[in-house]
């Protein structure tokens, strides 16, 4: 038969099939519900018909549904949030031709698509329709001791916004060295000899379940009117020593982190100036050799050491018999400003999760922990995007409407007219609030009511834990974020093997 009504286009008869639209065409990701390469990546189409007479074929995709369409200011900030239907041209010679034509389908997953081919005057629409989906990969390492919690709710949960992820090996889990408090480049030296999966790059994670996680901070003792007022004791009291303790849950950093202990031939980084005291209107400078570690006064389990000893030259201790005097010292310190319940390391593929914090103090439970992990993987993901607002990135999706902290010094110098508008209230980077209210109490933020989505700043409020999921808004984005890390340039997922 040579009729144009014959025309045809070739594919598997099934009601829908899966496009991993995320992913290069690479043999290695033909795995796991993924049986042909032709499922990887933009989608090639192929017509075929017979015919006597010369004529020209097109194929055309067009949208079925979407979950999450782009809105129009998505669209006009970035050209792969849009649909480019492929049209393709032959002219046969013989009677038999077969074209081929390559769709390049918008990032978004849950779409459905359908794509018909034309001859003549006949169209011809194909039995199956195309899904988008994208695929992402975790590697996942734990700490000796530290268990890794059951990953199948979340796993499933994300299949919800069209989101696969892969564990590889399948079902493994590796085991790295165990640190008691450690810091980023504790992670990624441990991580980086066991790490197998870079062939699988940028489309995959190192997913680590560790101890605790301290923060390091500068803090400089003495700079305001607040800070540094010591009171010297009498002679009577002995007066050859000065205990200092420092306030507000700051404690030094000492047996944080054993290769910081070793520094300074052994006595640690905590301590990074000399220390000034002022007594009236003399000062007086105290080595750092006079400044010592309180080891017995202690927060919880032996560690957590907030005590200096300061031992004072003969002209600096308080000549009074009975009573004692006022006094400020100043002094540069490293110290441990909190615990993070987990992070994800700014540009590269290593994001980690504590089992306890405060020194073992306290288990988190596995339900936390995957909190933890959906919060910190958002942010990977590109959660929470502030497109159409200030510093905002031109390619980003539109912020929700209860975006706070993206107005942020973390994301680039604050102008002058940048300067009133800060929201961070008392957390770095791009968070949702929906459902819950804070308010300043002098430089401190505090939170009630109930969160609703897992990229809220905080574990909790007063009043309510943060949930593991998204909200319906940040579900949306998430479903529309653009996972192609290969062609998009987003740095969240460059390779751990480059720090």
């Amino acid at each position: 038969m040579t009729t144009s009504c014959e025309r045809e286009i070739l594919g598997v008869k099934v009601a829908k099939i899966k496009q991993w639209v995320n992913l290069d065409k690479n043999p290695l990701f033909v795995e796991r519900g993924i049986d042909s390469i032709d499922r990887v990546g933009p989608v090639f189409f192929d017509a075929k018909f017979k015919n006597e007479d010369a004529l020209p074929v097109q194929l055309k995709v067009s949208t079925v549904s979407e979950i999450s369409p782009y809105t129009a200011a998505e669209k006009d900030r970035n050209a792969r949030f849009i649909l480019l239907e492929p049209i393709g041209l032959d002219m046969n010679e013989g009677t038999d031709v077969q074209l081929r034509c390559v769709a390049f389908l918008p990032p978004a997953g849950g779409a459905v698509y359908k794509v018909e081919a034309k001859a003549g005057d006949a169209v011809k629409a194909a039995s199956d329709e195309i899904e988008a989906w994208r695929r992402l990969f975790f590697q996942v390492f734990h700490m000796h001791g530290v268990t890794v919690p059951n990953l199948g709710p979340t796993f499933d949960y994300y299949k919800t916004l069209f989101l696969d992820l892969v564990d590889v090996p399948a079902g493994a889990t590796v085991e790295i060295l165990a640190v008691e408090n450690a810091d980023q480049n504790d992670l990624v030296e441990s991580v980086k000899p066991k790490y197998t999966v870079a062939d699988r790059e940028p489309f995959v994670m190192a997913l680590v379940f560790s101890r605790a996680l301290p923060r390091l901070a500068s803090l400089n003792v003495g700079l305001d009117a607040s800070s540094g007022n010591v009171s010297l004791p009498s002679r009577l009291s002995g007066n050859s020593t000065l205990n200092f303790d420092l306030i507000d849950d700051k404690f030094l950093w000492w047996r944080m982190n054993s290769i910081h202990d070793a520094m300074n031939g052994g006595q640690g980084i905590w301590l990074q100036s000399d220390v000034t005291l002022t007594v009236g209107t003399q000062s007086f400078t105290i080595p750092k050799s006079s400044v010592s570690i309180d080891l017995s006064q202690t927060y919880r389990s032996g560690q957590g050491y907030n005590r200096l000893k300061i031992a004072l030259p003969e002209e600096a201790r308080n000549k009074n018999i009975f009573s004692s005097k006022d006094a400020k010292i100043k002094v540069k310190l490293f110290v441990v400003d909190g615990f993070s319940g987990g992070f994800a390391v700014l540009r590269h593929n290593l994001l980690t999760v504590a089992s306890n914090s405060w020194w073992r103090s306290t288990a988190v439970p596995d339900d936390r922990r995957l909190q933890v992990l959906n919060h910190e993987f958002g942010h990977k993901l590109g959660m929470v995007p502030k497109g159409g607002r200030p510093l905002g990135n031109p390619n980003e999706l539109d912020a929700p409407d209860k975006l706070y902290g993206d107005i942020d010094p973390i994301y680039g110098t604050i102008t002058a007219a940048l300067q009133p508008q800060l929201n961070g209230k008392g957390h770095h980077g791009a968070h949702c609030e929906r459902g819950a209210t804070g308010r300043q109490q002098g430089s401190v933020w505090k939170w009630t009511g109930t969160p609703s989505c897992t990229m809220f700043g905080a574990t909790s409020t007063d009043d309510a834990a943060t949930p593991s999921k998204f909200c319906d808004p940040c579900s949306k984005l998430v479903v529309r974020q653009d996972l192609d890390f290969s062609s998009n340039g987003l740095p969240g997922f460059s390779s751990l093997l480059t720090l």
